[in-house]
This record gives C-alpha cells, sequence and structure tokens, in this order.
C-alpha cells in the first residue's frame, strides 16, 4: 500500500495536474510520512499482544482509554456539527456508524485489556521485567496522551490542517511556530512522565490550561473555518480543496473544551504518582 502511495505521489506531482491541488499533495505526502509509523505500531503492538507480552497489554490499555475519551469527544463535537456540510463525499450516516464501530472497539479494548483474568496471563506468560513495569498504567495513560496529541499536532502540521490559537487562525509560520511550541512539550511530558519527574507533570498541567483556554475562547468568539480561509487562501489559490471547505463550520467545539478540562483533572488525580516517586527517592 505505500509504494501504491508513493507511485501516486510521483504521478501527481510531475507536470501539470490542475485537478490536484497542493493541500491534497500535503495530505498525500503527510500519509507517505506517517503512515508507515502507525503501520509499525500496529505490528509490533499486535505481535507483542499475541505474544502475551506485559508491554504489550499495558501499552493497549493506555492507549485505549485515551483513544476512547477522544472518540467520544470527537462523537459529541460531530454530533454538534451534524447539519454543516462535510468534506469530501462520505455520507453523514456512514460516517456516524464508523465512529460509533471505533469507540465500541475501544471499549472492548479497555474491558478485554483490563481484566484481572488477562493480566495474569500475561504476567504468567511473560516472566521477564519489561520496561513497562517501572511506570504505573495511570502514568503510562499521560504518556501516551502525550504521544497521541504530538502525531496529531505532527499531522496537522504537515497538512496544513486549521490552527486555532485564543480564537485566531493562524498562518503557515506562526502555525509552525506554535506546533513546535506544542509538540516540545508533548516530547519532555512523555519523557518525564516514564520518569515520573514532577516537572514533566508540571508541564502536562500548564499546556492542558493553555489548551483548554485557547479552546475556549475560540468556542466562546465564534470562530469558524471562514478565518481559516482567509488566511490561507493566499497560501493556496485556487486550490480545489480550498473551496470544499464548509466555512460555517465551529473552529472549536464544546466538547473539546470538557476534554482539556478533563485531562486537567486526570492530571490532578496522577498526582500522587510522581509524589510518590519523590517519596522514594527521600526515603
Amino acid at each position: 500500500m505505500f509504494v501504491f502511495f508513493l507511485v501516486i505521489a510521483l504521478w501527481v506531482s510531475i507536470g501539470d495536474r490542475p485537478a490536484v491541488g497542493q493541500m491534497a499533495l500535503r495530505w498525500l505526502y503527510g500519509f507517505l510520512l506517517l503512515g508507515p509509523v502507525l503501520c509499525a505500531w500496529f505490528v509490533v503492538v499486535g505481535i507483542g499482544s499475541m505474544c502475551a507480552r506485559r508491554w504489550a497489554r499495558s501499552i493497549i490499555l493506555a492507549w485505549s482509554w485515551v483513544e476512547l475519551v477522544a472518540g467520544l469527544a470527537d462523537l459529541t463535537s460531530f454530533l454538534d456539527t451534524f447539519d454543516e456540510v462535510p468534506i469530501g463525499h462520505i455520507p453523514k450516516g456512514a460516517a456516524l456508524l464508523m465512529k460509533i464501530f471505533m469507540i465500541i472497539i475501544f471499549m472492548a479494548f479497555v474491558y478485554f485489556y483490563g481484566s484481572e483474568d488477562v493480566r495474569q496471563t500475561c504476567e504468567s506468560r511473560d516472566t521477564v521485567a519489561r520496561w513497562t513495569d517501572k511506570c504505573p498504567i495511570p502514568v503510562l495513560v499521560i504518556l501516551v496522551a502525550s504521544a497521541n496529541k504530538l502525531f496529531g499536532v505532527l499531522v496537522s502540521l504537515i497538512v496544513a490542517l486549521p490552527k486555532f490559537y485564543f480564537g485566531h487562525a493562524l498562518g503557515p509560520v506562526p502555525g509552525a511556530v506554535a506546533a513546535a511550541f506544542v509538540c516540545s512539550i508533548c516530547v519532555y511530558v512523555a519523557w518525564g512522565a516514564y520518569r515520573l519527574r514532577k516537572s514533566a507533570w508540571w508541564c502536562g498541567v500548564i499546556l492542558a490550561l493553555i489548551l483548554f483556554f485557547s479552546e475556549a475562547v475560540t468556542y466562546a468568539r465564534g470562530a469558524t473555518f471562514a478565518d481559516y480561509y482567509e488566511v490561507f487562501a493566499a497560501s493556496y489559490p485556487g486550490d480545489p480543496l480550498m473551496e470544499k471547505i464548509p466555512l460555517g463550520t465551529p473552529a472549536a467545539s464544546l466538547s473539546l473544551c470538557l476534554v482539556y478540562f478533563v485531562w486537567f483533572g486526570y492530571l490532578v488525580y496522577a498526582r500522587k504518582y510522581f509524589a510518590n516517586r519523590l517519596a522514594r527517592q527521600s526515603s
């Protein structure tokens, strides 16, 4: 599949292809860059799960919780804008069923990998100490969520997705700077969370508050994709994909505001794991 899309990318890049816009090419190149990462992730974790590895169970459980919460938020946001004109040709009903189906899958993952029987099975079949043993599952959720946010920001940076901060649409250069800032914080939070560093916890809390207030201000301001169109239209003149952007679609949703608020509350809950590390070091 990777070779197939690579051939398509080369074909549309050579010569004058007016039907293919620059934004569509960026989407294609984004898949070529990040698609192999996703493929490797699923292959490695899938093999680890089939081999009943303890690290695979811990990662899948933490990842499933993150994706379940994100999926519920995405479903709520989708229902809020259900009457808006969607991008592309996927029927609204089919898109809704896909989102519900993914939520059901992650609910099943949480139930299965979180069960005591699965935990005991993995521990009995995999007696070697693994790197995830040093990191409690609630802290591993922070690591996975930070990596998930990092991946999402990288995707938005590569494919030029709308980036709104505090009610304003950012252009290519300011958007790249903001994305680099968020990425650097996410990398440090993920790295520091595994080591139970209190500074990483504080960075996660501050980033959660910044994203919450940014989303809340954008939502209160009533920003729409029309603001994004005004910023990026000059960069992609006459781009076919730009013409398909539903300008009335809100740039922020109340559900995403709640997600960042819940994430802040979860970090407050997980603080005890970082405090325990300090207590163990002092004892």
